[in-house]
């Protein structure tokens, strides 16, 4: 029935361990006490992957494949050296959770005469523990109530689906080739982690959003030219949120074009973008949290890059800029729209 098929067990052992302490006691502490602890994580992990390749019973179609993959995890938190918890005095206990993910995918390519296509569907769930650097985060800050935020589980239940077509013009003495790519994604989230920051404080805080989905398309057309040592794409992204405080900064709309070159070593990319407006949270030490809006924002990311070989050695270089054009707008303690420089190399052997 099957061309082949493949079956994948695996077990999983995570043994981790934060020592926290925090001094900001003017800030959210009684009489200037110190939160700290020890917090030991366990975690045990279960995965099972199905791959079938199975044929296709058309021309047309030469590849077929269903993944099915299943996943349990179990983790037990365990706190020792426990001083306090939070402003009210209220002391951390231990945490023990366990989750179990199944996940669907299928994949579909092929060929008819110079044009070329792929098909892929996602559907599953996926469940996010939260990381214990983020679940001692949301022990810093009461709310304005004074009830210490819990920080559970978050899970995802999502489904995508995606679409490439692509034409061969080889023979053409300027256009080699064109692709058209899109895919559409629904996400749904019970306890959705939420970032949130503190004034002054350029590291984040979590708490969970209850209930939050985000769908949306993304959209990419490419053409490639002069043997594809020159390629230009313009991309559109369109997002639905149901709650911009559970996806902070997060835009609903985005342009792009990128104008890139790949030729004798050298890669060169212009990358343009236009962003929607943006929302997100700052959290104050009352608790309550104001909403900063950010305005439509378009600007320019520079690359290149040169690779070249000396003897059994390859080497490489490239010099980054981001955020080329000057923004007036500054959210202080966060790096959102800042400009930035990067240089990097590196050694091959």
């Amino acid at each position: 029935m099957f061309r082949s098929w493949d079956l994948l067990f695996a077990y999983q052992f995570e043994n981790a361990k934060l020592d926290f302490f925090d001094k900001r006691g003017e800030y959210n502490l009684q009489d200037g006490k110190k939160n700290a602890a020890a917090i030991d994580r366990k975690k045990h992990g279960l995965v099972s992957i199905l791959k079938i390749h199975a044929p296709s019973g058309s021309e047309m179609v030469q590849k077929v494949d269903f993944d099915v993959s299943f996943r349990h995890d179990r983790v037990q938190d365990a706190f020792d050296n426990l001083v306090l918890a939070d402003a009210s005095g209220e002391l951390i206990e231990g945490n023990e959770w366990q989750n179990t993910m199944l996940k669907f995918a299928a994949y579909f390519s092929g060929y008819h005469k110079s044009y070329a296509f792929d098909f892929y569907t996602n559907v599953g769930s996926n469940f996010k523990f939260p990381s214990l650097s983020q679940l001692m985060s949301s022990r810093g800050v009461s709310n304005y109530q004074g009830i210490r935020p819990n920080l559970d589980p978050e899970k995802n239940q999502s489904v995508e689906l995606g679409a490439v077509l692509k034409r061969d013009l080889r023979e053409h003495p300027v256009i080699y080739g064109w692709q058209i790519s899109g895919n559409y994604m629904k996400n749904n989230y019970d306890n959705k982690f939420r970032a949130y920051y503190l004034v002054g404080i350029p590291f984040a805080y979590y708490d969970n959003v209850p209930d939050a989905n985000i769908s949306g398309f993304e959209t990419k057309t490419s053409v490639f030219l002069l043997k594809k040592k020159l390629t230009v794409e313009f991309g559109l992204s369109s997002y639905n949120i149901s709650d911009k405080s559970a996806f902070p900064f997060k835009y609903d709309m985005k342009q792009t074009i990128n104008f890139m070159i790949d030729h004798a070593g050298y890669a060169f990319q212009l990358h343009w973008f236009k962003e929607g407006e943006q929302m997100g949270w700052i959290r104050q030490f009352t608790g309550q949290f104001v909403q900063v809006i950010l305005p439509e924002f378009s600007n320019i990311d520079l690359h290149l890059s040169k690779t070249f070989n000396i003897g059994k050695l390859k080497l490489f270089g490239n010099v980054s800029v981001r955020n080329m054009l000057s923004d007036e707008i500054i959210l202080e303690g966060l790096a959102l729209r800042d400009r930035r420089y990067y240089v990097t190399g590196g050694i091959q052997y």
